[in-house]
């Protein structure tokens, strides 16, 4: 009867001192998007959610292959949940850098004209919000 009573109390007080129960931070689900527009393609994801959709096809990642002289390459692919895949090569030093900035809690996006091979712009944001990549 006492482990009762001090239970409501300490309900009660923490109620009144307005204290609430622990709440998580802003999440976001990323699965990949695949967009084809009348000037181009957008694409966006998070790799994490992608890795753990319930669907074998969602992929979306960025690479860079440096080259025996130096000379620096991009490369960002995606495939979402019907197994369409694109991609567009990186050619701008300031997006290839981007690039190396991917890490565990990365949201990728990526858009590049109708009939073109390199990526016009390419997004690289890391926050809480995203999935981290889970064996």
């Amino acid at each position: 009867m006492l482990k009762k009573i001090a239970l409501v109390s300490v309900l009660l007080l923490t109620s009144a001192l307005g204290v609430t129960a622990a709440r998580a931070g802003s999440k976001i689900t990323s699965p990949v998007s695949i967009t084809v527009y009348s000037w181009g393609t957008y694409v966006a994801g998070n790799p994490a959610d992608a890795r753990a959709s319930s669907d074998p096809n969602q992929r979306i990642s960025c690479a860079v292959n440096t080259y025996s002289d130096g000379f620096e390459r991009g490369f960002c692919q995606a495939t979402n949940s019907q197994n369409l895949t694109v991609s567009c090569y990186v050619n701008r030093p300031e997006m290839i850098q981007s690039i190396y900035g991917i890490g565990p809690t990365t949201y990728i996006a990526f858009n590049f004209p109708t009939g073109a091979t390199d990526c016009a712009n390419l997004t690289i944001e890391n926050g809480s919000r995203y999935r981290p990549v889970q064996p």
